[in-house]
């Protein structure tokens, strides 16, 4: 069977004539046609204008809305991908984008699995054959020399985290190059990457690095193009310490605070603590990792608007003031993980994409430990439904079998 059977395609006006006849070549070649009724409509990735928007909803409800990225992965895949993970929303920069690290500390894997989920992309705990980006901060690790081996086959990059934090600084997805391994120009001693609307300028020799569009067809526009609305609309929003941000970290969080009509508020003094709970006074929005500490207390008794990371990442790409409440992942829960589930071992089944993510996600902020495989080790699987192989051989080992609810119901009582 043909990758794209079943796929009856529309080129966007945003694609240059080159790309869509490569896009039409490849299609065509590979099951797609671009007869009618339509299924998808491919435009160019960042680009999604509003005559995109008034063709896909003039033509039906149920038109998919993918970037070209999408055609380019399908084929690497060999096997369609899921559309929703596509998006040309030039808000979504990670659109397209299936993450993994190694070897970097937890809060780093949590900013990053944070930043690329809200914006548009996928995260993995393990390296599956299905990753684009494993980031690394030195090579050598399994992970780092698999994912070398398989690049040529795969098409992986592994890069610094530097990438993301620029990126996420400028709003807008940069080019890797300056970025990748096995020798990465950020981390060359002596040399100097600034960014400007161009592209990635090398301080050291003064030569200007391709703009994005060169190298990879998109052309972005950073006066703004793009942006969503400025859902802050002048909050002042003060970024908890809890959330262990390095310097480059925190510079482009606050960037894109200040993008979307915000206000940062800096709690500066040789307590940081102290200063921290008083400049909850002056802020609107508190964002930290734990429902702990003085500055948390005094921002929940204050009334203050109070959610995590994840959820800072997702309103300023949605552009929407969503409730931090809405989500689990958007609420800061207590340290140390849930009693009597913290270091336990936890196993899934029956979930697949999406939803298999999320449960991931929430194994993690309860403080136990996900395992792909189930063991005799492991004390409790969740399921999508049953029989299955997992359930038949967990309930032959006692081994408690429950569906997501019963995790959520954990997290929500912490207990």
């Amino acid at each position: 069977m043909a990758v794209f059977d079943g796929v009856h395609y529309i080129l966007s006006p945003s694609l240059p004539p080159s790309r869509r006849h490569e896009l039409a070549s490849i299609l065509d070649l590979n099951g797609a046609t671009s007869t009618g009724p339509h299924t998808h409509l491919i435009a160019l990735g960042g680009s999604y204008s509003h005559h995109d928007k008034q063709s896909a909803e003039s033509a039906n409800t149920t038109l998919k809305v993918v970037s070209d990225k999408w055609v380019d992965r399908s084929i690497v895949m060999g096997k369609i991908q899921s559309e929703q993970y596509y998006s040309p929303d030039p808000a979504m920069i990670f659109s397209g984008t299936v993450a993994c690290a190694t070897d970097l500390p937890a809060s780093d894997v949590e900013v990053l699995s944070a930043g690329i989920t809200a914006l548009g992309g996928q995260w993995r705990i393990g390296l599956t054959r299905d990753v684009t980006h494993l980031f690394a901060l030195r090579p050598g690790s399994d992970k780092y020399n698999t994912a070398l081996h398989f690049a040529p086959h795969t098409h992986m990059s592994i890069v610094t985290p530097h990438w993301f934090d620029d990126s996420v600084r400028l709003g807008r997805r940069l080019p890797e190059t300056p970025y990748l391994w096995p020798d990465p120009v950020v981390l060359r001693p002596g040399v100097a990457l600034t960014l400007d609307e161009d592209g990635i300028n090398n301080g050291d020799s003064k030569r200007k690095r391709p703009r994005t569009s060169d190298i990879t067809g998109e052309d972005f526009n950073l006066s703004g193009a793009g942006e969503k609305e400025r859902v802050w609309e002048g909050r002042k929003v003060l970024l908890c310490r809890s959330l262990e941000l390095s310097e480059s970290q925190r510079g482009a969080v606050e960037a894109g605070i200040k993008r979307s009509g915000g206000i940062v508020v800096k709690a500066d003094g040789v307590d940081g603590n102290e200063a921290e709970e008083k400049a909850v006074d002056t802020c609107d929005v508190f964002v930290t990792r734990w429902r702990s500490g003085k500055a948390y207390f005094k921002a929940a008794r204050a009334s203050r608007l109070i959610g995590t990371l994840t959820w800072l990442f997702s309103v300023e790409s949605s552009g929407t003031l969503h409730s931090p409440l809405d989500s689990l992942l958007w609420y800061p829960v207590p340290r140390g993980g849930i009693p009597g589930l913290a270091g336990c071992e936890i196993s899934i089944t029956n979930y697949t994409g999406t939803a298999r993510d999320y449960l991931k996600r929430l194994i993690s902020l309860a403080g136990a430990k996900f395992t792909p495989s189930l063991s005799m080790d492991n004390k409790v699987l969740i399921a999508g439904f049953q029989p299955s192989p997992k359930t038949t051989r967990a309930l032959a080992w006692s081994i408690p079998v429950v569906n997501h609810t019963w995790l959520e119901d954990c997290i929500v009582e912490w207990r």
